[in-house]
């Protein structure tokens, strides 16, 4: 036997990952698939017949044993039987345990887990129980507190397939989806930290959280859910009469960007009506000319206007976002 027992300690097989509680044996899972071993726990935790899954821990139990598993011969049956008559004749003397009364038998490793499980159910279930009961108590408590917190009943639920690494969230994990988009999956998540952070002398508890702004807004536009009220940010474009002219154009814009006015120049000079319809594709609302005059495209109204002083409305400084009517 070359690693210390349950687990702990390095791992001196290459091919395996370190495990410092044995949960990949006992979940049967790998030791860096935590949330798949937790999801095996909940499993386990979520049946009818008792605080335990006896059925699924058989399961998990026999399929680790049986690939390697090997019949017991005759001859080892032999000595196992003359192994236990020999440690009955040396014990007796010596103790005053009794003698099991029982007939030694040998099994093989899946004979063991099938013949033993009776005996580990009478010693794990009455803890098994203690253990849900307290989870049960712990968990209700944080729902009532959600919910005397403002949270709408039927908003918060208890999944314990939510899992992070043992030495990451020390407390409550949570995770949040969109109504009506569950399968975007998370949006939100985090939990308690009781080791947030440290001077050297105390440590610090703490409760984070991280909102995924875009895992909520791509899938959403994609969707068409969401859309924007144009393409691009530019509120004006530049118009360029020629390119040796591009520097007044290019001066224009810096003044109007200068008062907070997103704009564009013209990458190409070019007829007014091409400059105005490449406008009109990007979704732009105003083209500004070389001649200090500027256009609304959409009614077509131009006016003087000096870079310094002129404002667009405010609807159209800044693209928004806008929800779909037909969504």
């Amino acid at each position: 036997m070359t690693r210390p027992p349950f687990g702990f300690g390095s791992s001196d097989r290459p091919e395996e990952p370190d495990d410092p509680f044995g949960l990949a044996g006992m979940l049967g899972g790998s030791g860096t698939d935590m949330a798949g071993m937790f999801g095996q726990l909940q499993k386990l935790m979520s049946w009818d017949g008792g605080p335990v899954n006896w059925d699924l821990a058989s399961e998990v139990a026999t399929g680790l044993t049986r690939p390697d598993d090997v019949p017991v011969t005759a001859e080892q049956e032999r000595e196992v039987v003359e192994a236990c008559r020999l440690a009955d004749l040396w014990l007796d003397p010596v103790t005053e345990l009794p003698a099991t009364g029982g007939s030694p038998r040998a099994w093989t490793r899946t004979g063991w887990v099938e013949s033993t499980t009776p005996a580990w159910r009478r010693l794990v279930d009455p803890v098994a129980g203690r253990v849900v009961g307290a989870m049960g108590t712990a968990m209700g408590q944080a729902l009532e507190q959600g919910m005397a917190g403002g949270v709408p009943e039927g908003r918060v639920r208890l999944d314990l397939s939510i899992a992070r690494g043992l030495d990451y969230y020390t407390g409550t994990v949570y995770e949040t989806t969109m109504a009506g988009y569950e399968a975007m999956g998370s949006i939100s998540s985090g939990g308690r930290y009781d080791s947030l952070a440290s001077d050297g002398r105390r440590t610090y508890p703490g409760v984070g959280l991280s909102i995924g702004v875009s895992r909520i807004l791509v899938p959403l536009v994609g969707k068409g859910v969401l859309t924007a009220s144009r393409a691009v940010p530019s509120c004006v474009l530049v118009a360029v009469d020629a390119e040796e002219t591009r520097p007044v154009a290019l001066a224009t814009a810096a003044r109007l960007r200068a008062r907070g006015i997103p704009c564009e120049v013209a990458p190409k000079a070019d007829r007014f009506g091409k400059q105005i319809r490449y406008a009109d594709r990007r979704g732009i609302p105003f083209v500004w000319f070389s001649n200090d005059e500027v256009k609304d495209i959409r009614s077509g109204e131009q006016l003087p206007a000096d870079p310094d002083a002129w404002q667009p409305p405010a609807a159209d400084l800044r693209p928004s976002v806008l929800s779909s009517p037909s969504a």
